[in-house]
């Protein structure tokens, strides 16, 4: 049988521990000694409900959540990284935009910006003639208003004649960046802006 000896400071005396009394001391100090139950395993989910999670609860679109399970299956864990990886490389992506719009504070087109925004918030869609009528100088080309509809915050409908939002995306960006925008100092808005 394997004996170990250890020296103490204090009484510098020999303690013979046999390899039951390690094993013993060993398991004393780690995490499955301290465990209430055993640990609980997590099992894949149904490719139903992988789907309904990453587009109801995580609002990614369909074509993509359907690659995302053919990565990674059910496994709720790498489901949710790869969600949040997702999420951000979005939110990234919309902020180059918002700064190609010159939307963001100390921007050309930041109040333009606000009140095109807050105008949508309210109605999820305007005339075209009124998104024109938020810009000051509407020169006979009208190039400030192409040139933010060109970077492709906001759709232009010919058939309707409206603007609305780019994506859900860019909806859900400005909500979760009010303080990047200054919507959350506009006094004439009655709208809170909050995570739907």
């Amino acid at each position: 049988m394997f004996r170990a000896s250890i020296c103490t400071e204090a009484s510098k005396t020999l303690l013979e521990i046999s390899d039951l009394q390690i094993v013993i001391l060993i398991l004393a100090r780690g995490a499955w000694s301290r465990a209430i139950a055993p640990p609980m395993e997590i099992s894949d989910i149904s490719e139903e409900e992988s789907m309904n999670y990453l587009i109801e609860k995580r609002k990614i679109d369909k074509e993509t959540a359907k690659e995302l399970y053919q990565l990674v299956s059910g496994r709720i864990l790498e489901l949710k990284t790869v969600a949040n990886v997702i999420k951000k490389q979005k939110l990234i992506e919309i902020e180059q935009k918002f700064s190609s719009a010159k939307f963001l504070k100390r921007q050309k087109y930041h109040e333009i910006g606000k009140r095109a925004i807050n105008a949508l918030l309210d109605s999820k869609e305007i005339n075209i003639n009124i998104f024109i009528d938020f810009f000051e100088n509407n020169d006979e080309e009208c190039e400030e208003y192409q040139e933010v509809l060109g970077a492709n915050v906001f759709a232009y409908h010919l058939s309707s004649n409206t603007v609305t939002f780019q994506s859900r995306s860019v909806e859900f960006y400005i909500r979760e960046n009010s303080n990047l925008l200054g919507l959350g100092d506009n006094s004439n808005s009655n709208r809170t802006l909050t995570s739907e």
